[in-house]
């Protein structure tokens, strides 16, 4: 986590700290690109819960 470095340096973060920590931590995860656009992926799940619940399809 954000804080266990400054436990370990045994040091009291100061708000900036705390903020440059954070948005250094942020910058690690990316967003994927989708494979699927949001339509197919809403047909693909019409049909198996229309399959499931007996819906006309």
């Amino acid at each position: 986590t954000i804080f266990k470095g400054f436990e370990i340096a045994e040091t009291i973060p100061t708000p900036q700290q705390v903020k440059t920590a954070f948005n250094e931590k942020q910058k690690v995860k990316s967003i994927d690109t989708l494979k699927h656009s949001f339509f197919e992926m809403f047909d693909d799940f019409v049909k198996e819960r229309g399959a499931k619940n007996d819906w006309t399809f």
